[in-house]
C-alpha cells in the first residue's frame, strides 16, 4: 500500500521543506494539500528528500537547496566570527581575571549557553574562544549537575574523595572565627592540639573571608591639611630634578606661598646645595617682605639648618618647619606645583639645554600664575598674591544671565507646530517656580 504522500512529487516536498513552494507553485494548488502534510515536510531536513532523487544533480530544486545551504553556512560563519570578536572585546575591556570571575559567578547560565550550541558549533572551539579550559568547563558541569549535602561546596564527595568534608570545613571556620594573632598561628596551634588535620593552604582557602586581629587594620587617620589664613603666613620650598635633551640634569629650586599658591622665587642650577636654597629663600623674602613667615621644607640635606647660613636679615623672621618631623604631615603642596609644571606644560620636560629650560620655565610659571586656580574660584594666584581679587561678581553674572534666559524662553514661540502649548504665554514668578497661565488667554 502506498503512502498518502506518494501522490506528490519530490520536487514539491523539497520546495516545501525549503519554504520556497510559493515561488514555484500557485496558491490554489497549495491549498489543496493538508496542513499536516505540509508540516511534516517542513520538519524534515533537506537531505531527507535529496537522497530520494534518482539523479539529484540534474534537479533545479536540488541546486537551489544546496545554494541556500551554502549561503546559510556562510552566514553562520560570519555570525560566529562576529560573536568571537565580541567575546574578545569583552575580555579585553573587563580584564582576564575579572572576566573569568564573572563567568564563574554565572556558571549555570554559561553552561546553558554552551549546551544550546550543540550542532551549531563545536563545543571545544566555543570554549577556546570564550577563554574557558576543558577542565574548568567540566568542573563547573559537575558542580552544577551533581549536588551532595555531605559536601561543603555541594560537589559529591564520591566524585572527589580527597575533598575536605563539610564537618571539617565547619570546624576550621569556627576555629578561625575565635580569632588569634594571625592565621598561620591559628592553623599551627589547632593542628598541634589535634583539632584539625588539614594543610596550611587548605586552611587559608576556607578562611579567606575571615579577618584576624592582624588583618583588622584601623582606618588610617586623614592627614591634617596645611592651610594658611593669609598671604605670607606659610611658605613651601623644594627641589625638582629635570633632564634636558642633551642628557644633563638640572635642579629647579622653588619657593611658593601656601595661601595664594603663587610661586615667589625660583632658580635653575646644576647642583643640590644648601647655599643655593638659602639664596632662593632670601630672594623670595626680599621680594615679599613679610613680617613673619613659616618656612616648610622636607628633610633633605639642602634644607638642614638652612637658617644658620649667611641670612642675618631674615633669620629671626623665618621659622623653619620640616615635614613629617614638626607635626606636619607633608610638603605636598609644592609637589603639586611641580606636577602641574611638568605634566600640564609638557614644554618643561622637552627643553633642549639649560638656556632653553630657563626660558621655558619662566614662561610656564608666568602662565601658571595667571590662570585661575581651583582654590580661588575664578581668580589666579597672581591676583590673590597682589590682592587684586574680588572684582568679579560671579553670582550677579549668573543671576542676570538666568533672568535674561528666562525672559527669552517664556516669550519664545514653537516653530514645530502651530497649536502647541509651549507657545501659550505664561506668567513666571521666580526662576524655577511652576508656570501660571495668563488670565484672559485661551489655550
Amino acid at each position: 500500500m502506498k503512502h498518502g504522500n506518494a501522490k506528490y512529487p519530490l520536487e514539491l516536498m523539497l520546495a516545501v521543506c525549503l519554504r520556497e513552494e510559493r515561488k514555484l507553485y500557485p496558491p490554489e494548488f497549495l491549498q489543496t494539500i493538508p496542513r499536516s502534510t505540509l508540516s511534516f515536510w517542513r520538519s524534515k531536513p533537506p537531505q531527507f528528500f535529496i537522497q530520494q532523487f534518482e539523479d539529484p544533480e540534474t534537479q533545479e530544486i536540488v541546486k537551489r537547496a544546496k545554494s541556500k545551504e551554502s549561503h546559510e553556512a556562510e552566514t553562520r560563519k560570519k555570525i560566529t566570527a562576529s560573536y568571537f570578536k565580541f567575546l574578545q572585546f569583552i575580555k579585553d575591556r573587563m580584564g582576564e581575571k575579572e572576566y573569568l570571575r564573572f563567568l564563574s559567578a554565572n556558571k549555570r547560565d554559561f553552561l546553558v549557553v554552551v549546551d544550546s550550541l550543540e550542532g551549531a558549533i563545536s563545543k571545544n572551539i566555543f570554549l577556546e574562544a570564550a577563554g574557558v579550559s576543558k577542565n574548568r568547563y567540566w568542573s563547573w558541569k559537575i558542580e552544577t549537575t551533581v549536588k551532595c549535602e555531605s559536601s561543603y561546596d555541594s560537589v559529591c564527595i564520591r566524585k572527589r574523595p580527597h575533598k575536605t568534608t563539610k564537618q571539617e570545613v565547619q570546624r576550621i571556620r569556627r576555629i578561625a572565627m575565635k580569632g588569634g594573632p594571625n592565621k598561620y598561628a591559628i592553623w599551627a596551634t589547632a593542628l598541634k592540639e589535634g583539632k584539625i588535620a588539614v594543610g596550611k593552604q587548605t586552611f587559608y582557602t576556607y578562611t579567606k573571608d575571615i579577618l584576624t586581629e592582624k588583618q583588622h587594620r584601623k582606618v588610617p587617620k586623614k592627614h591634617r591639611k596645611v592651610r594658611a589664613n593669609a598671604i605670607h603666613e606659610i611658605w613651601h620650598a623644594d627641589i625638582s630634578i629635570i633632564f634636558t635633551a642633551d642628557g644633563k640634569k638640572h635642579c629647579l629650586y622653588c619657593v611658593m606661598d601656601n595661601y595664594s599658591r603663587a610661586v615667589l622665587a625660583w632658580r635653575i642650577e646644576d647642583r643640590v646645595r644648601k647655599s643655593i636654597s638659602a639664596e632662593v629663600l632670601y630672594d623670595a623674602f626680599m621680594r615679599s617682605c613679610p613680617e613673619k613667615v613659616k618656612y616648610m621644607t622636607d628633610g633633605g640635606s639642602e634644607n638642614r639648618n638652612i637658617l644658620d647660613t649667611d641670612l642675618p636679615e631674615i633669620k629671626f623672621k623665618v621659622t623653619h618647619l620640616v615635614a613629617q618631623k614638626n607635626g606636619i604631615p607633608s610638603n605636598s603642596m609644592i609637589e603639586r606645583v611641580f606636577h602641574t609644571l611638568k605634566n600640564e606644560y609638557k614644554r618643561v620636560v622637552n627643553a633642549q639645554d639649560k638656556g632653553h629650560l630657563i626660558k621655558v620655565v619662566s614662561e610656564v610659571i608666568n602662565a601658571y600664575m595667571d590662570r585661575p586656580h581651583s582654590a580661588h574660584g575664578v581668580y589666579s594666584p597672581r591676583e590673590v598674591l597682589m590682592k587684586t581679587s574680588g572684582w568679579f561678581d560671579k553670582k550677579a553674572v549668573l543671576y542676570s544671565s538666568a533672568k535674561a534666559r528666562l525672559e527669552a524662553n517664556k516669550n519664545a514661540k514653537c516653530s514645530n507646530c502651530e497649536n502647541c502649548t509651549c507657545s501659550t504665554p505664561f506668567e513666571w514668578d521666580v526662576v524655577g517656580s511652576a508656570p501660571k497661565k495668563a488670565k484672559g488667554k485661551s489655550e
